[in-house]
């Protein structure tokens, strides 16, 4: 009535009663049926006892159900075996031998069981390894009972680098002491590999450009060297601060920058070159992204910023555009301008003084023979100077405008030079304005010798009168 009808029907319940009247002592688990037919489980001893002739004449049963145990022990089991199924696991002795291997263990590291049962576990470490201090006390708090998990480098079957992640659990006995250990790996030998190019690269990146990282709500959470050298901030200042500490306040207050949030919050990506704000109110000018980074479930968690400082190009940038359109104005005035280089040599000229040299361009060459329209690009201007020496002189001290008059051949100008100054204050060369003004001091001399003989006239003329009114 205590087990199931098709075992009470079977050879092996026959032979368990024949074993107790032949006197045997039987004990193990025994799954039996209860009233109502509900299944239990009990740890439990058949005793026969024997008469005076030593036959048994009854048998007496001690029992202690155990049937939750016996569910739990099953759930263990089956929790176990869906472990052993998808992970390595290996157990070793306290002694740090191996007792046996599952097959995915076997497969991680392409040993066969036979191979490695018996051996020690330091066969999976390197010699240097297992030869330190530290590996031994690896095993020694094993031993004490203390539980290890991180992420280990290995040696394979034919020194191959394996990386496991994994974790060591001592397995006690009823005393508490431990017996073995139990060792449950997953190989992340590709990730590691994965995360030690991405490690690399992101380092590379962090060497060349200046790099910030920002929680979602704009406060910061870290920043690299080239970031802090950049804004010339110390970590500890912007740590925990708002981005807006970067931005002139007219734009942090603007809907464009909460715009610019609400767009990283939803993991835009944004790039461009952004007119930033070191330290004091240094202005700055960066080429940065903005790359919003996603969690697990695609979520954004975070902002990293990589930037490049390009303040110089922009100002360069800026300077440029100014030079030209200065050129463009200079172009089309009307006084004669050229500029010259550091070394005196002519960068730019316009069209007026173009004009002006060319039609003296005859005159010039007939004292000044390498001078030509042609090459006066390039040309050092000293070379139509009288005295070539004092003037390269003059203009490498050059600060302030200055008058000189050249004559060259029957030619005489007018030449005002000046510095040329960059966006920094810094002299990059010389700006020469020319007035030809030969015509003019041929009109003056004409017009002198003209007064002169008139003079001579007037003065003969007095003395004829002078003479007549004396006869």
């Amino acid at each position: 009535m205590f087990v199931e009808p098709e075992y009470a029907r079977s050879d092996e319940y026959i032979d368990f009663w024949q074993r107790l009247n032949r006197g045997e002592y039987e004990t193990d688990e025994y799954k039996r049926v209860a009233k109502g037919g509900r299944e239990i489980w009990i740890q439990a001893s058949y005793n026969p006892i024997l008469d005076l002739n030593g036959k048994p004449f009854k048998v007496v049963k001690y029992a202690t159900e155990i049937t939750q145990q016996k569910i739990a022990n099953v759930d263990f089991a089956g929790q176990i075996d869906a472990i052993s199924k998808s992970q390595a696991v290996i157990e070793f002795n306290m002694d740090g031998t191996i007792i046996t291997a599952n097959e995915n263990f076997c497969n991680t590291v392409g040993y066969s069981l036979d191979e490695i049962k018996g051996q020690h576990h330091r066969m999976f470490v390197e010699r240097e390894y297992g030869e330190s201090m530290a590996y031994r006390e690896f095993w020694q708090k094993l031993n004490r009972g203390e539980y290890e998990t991180a992420e280990y480098k290995r040696v394979a079957k034919g020194g191959r680098e394996i990386w496991i992640q994994a974790s060591y659990n001592p397995i006690l006995d009823l005393n508490g002491k431990p017996f073995k250990v139990v060792k449950y790996a997953t190989e992340v030998t590709q990730t590691k590999l994965a995360n030690a190019n991405f490690e690399g690269q992101i380092d590379a990146i962090s060497k060349a450009q200046a790099i910030i990282e920002f929680n979602m709500d704009g406060t910061i959470i870290t920043a690299n060297e080239n970031f802090l050298c950049t804004v010339g901030y110390r970590l500890d200042e912007i740590r925990g601060e708002h981005h807006r500490m970067f931005v002139g306040k007219e734009y942090s207050d603007s809907i464009e920058y909460k715009a610019f949030w609400e767009r990283l919050n939803r993991g835009e990506y944004e790039a461009s070159e952004y007119k930033r704000y070191g330290k004091g109110g240094n202005e700055i000018w960066i080429q940065a992204s903005y790359n919003p980074i996603l969690d697990l479930n695609g979520k954004p968690f975070k902002v990293v910023k990589f930037a490049v400082d390009i303040t110089q190009q922009k100002l360069q940038a800026q300077e440029n555009e100014k030079n030209a359109n200065v050129a463009n104005a200079l172009e089309h005035c009307q006084a004669s301008v050229m500029m010259t280089d550091m070394d005196n040599r002519v960068v730019y000229s316009n069209v007026c003084l173009r004009d002006m040299l060319r039609r003296r361009e005859m005159a010039i060459s007939s004292q000044i023979l390498d001078f030509s329209m042609d090459g006066l690009e390039g040309y050092n201007i000293c070379a139509l100077f009288d005295e070539r020496e004092q003037i390269k002189s003059q203009f490498a001290v050059l600060k302030e405008a200055k008058v000189h008059e050249v004559n060259i051949a029957e030619l005489t100008f007018k030449v005002t030079t000046s510095p040329w100054l960059d966006h920094r204050g810094q002299r990059i060369g010389t700006v020469l304005e020319w007035v030809d003004r030969t015509d003019e001091l041929l009109q003056i001399r004409r017009e002198r010798a003209e007064a002169d003989a008139n003079a001579r006239v007037k003065q003969a003329l007095d003395v004829v009168n002078t003479n007549t009114v004396v006869a």
